[in-house]
């Protein structure tokens, strides 16, 4: 029990972190002894407000899928508590929203930025990664910063197309300070063109 009331100290204070920890550690103590022995009444309802407090914790980190069973499973014990069931349908409106931004966030091509010193093996890097059998269409756009494109040459033998991979040169470009138009056209044109890229 002395944890069971730290956790709800703890949780009326404000101490979130230790208060869901010592929520866990409460109710694996109260799921050892309910093995042994037959809860009563006031052991079961204790148990429900540790699993209420662990929940509630545990939203105020974001743990919205996590925090949903723990409330859920403490409505099971008691259903009638009105605070218990607001709860749940806030935490359920976080589960719900979490899940759309997740699949919006699942329709959105993944970017890669490869920076370096010279010499650092950038260009290595990306021949790599282009001659791999990875079985992914990319995409590169190249900031080739000097007047004459050396790694336009290099980068995948030379190559500005070929099945799985597509290559546009900005030239001259510097996109640290501004964001230039030829990058911006760059991106503009592959995604017009190429619907199925993995990234």
């Amino acid at each position: 029990l002395i944890l069971y009331y730290r956790a709800i100290t703890n949780y009326k204070l404000g101490v979130f972190s230790d208060a869901s920890q010592d929520a866990g550690r409460a109710l694996k103590l109260f799921e050892r002894r309910f093995k042994t022995k037959e809860p009563t009444k006031e052991e079961m309802n204790n148990y429900a407000s540790t699993l209420w407090v662990r929940g509630s914790s545990l939203m105020e980190f974001g743990a919205y899928k996590e925090a949903e069973k723990h409330i859920g499973r403490a409505l099971e014990i008691n259903s009638t508590n009105e605070m218990w069931k607001e709860t749940y349908e806030i935490v359920k409106e976080q589960v719900e929203h979490g899940k759309m931004l997740a699949e919006r966030d699942a329709k959105r091509l993944p970017v890669t930025i490869i920076t370096g010193f010279l010499g650092s093996g950038k260009t290595t890097l990306v021949n790599h990664i282009l001659s791999a059998d990875h079985g992914m269409k990319l995409a590169i756009i190249e900031n080739e910063f000097g007047q004459e494109s050396i790694d336009g040459k290099l980068v995948a033998g030379g190559r500005k197309e070929k099945a799985d991979e597509i290559i546009v040169e900005a030239s001259n470009g510097c996109v640290c300070c501004t964001v230039r138009g030829d990058l911006i056209k760059s991106i503009v044109k592959l995604c017009d063109q190429y619907k199925d890229l993995d990234g």
